[in-house]
């Protein structure tokens, strides 16, 4: 069984990346090194680079992976307005 996968866009939020990425793990009972290899067919131009660019025997498992990945892309994460927001506006 294929799962339905999206790619990650880096405009998105990581974090719903990953909740959706492990719901279809779960469905399809992916193990640890399936993980990888699907999270991997869901990366980018810019995440591929990302990618690229990580030291060979850094990371130990997909957990760490998952968290590396989701304080990478963190930025794309929409801050929430406040009160003291308003008295920047000119």
């Amino acid at each position: 069984m294929v799962p339905k996968i999206t790619l990650f866009l880096e405009t998105k939020y990581p974090e719903n990346h990953l909740k959706a990425f492990y719901a279809q793990m779960l469905i399809i009972g992916g193990s640890g090194s399936m993980r990888y290899r699907m999270f991997f067919d869901t990366f980018t131009e810019t995440t591929l680079l990302w990618f690229s660019e990580i030291i060979d025997n850094t990371i130990t498992s997909f957990h760490t992976f998952a968290r590396i990945f989701e304080e990478k892309f963190v930025v794309n994460k929409i801050k929430s307005s406040s009160m003291a927001d308003l008295f920047d506006i000119k």
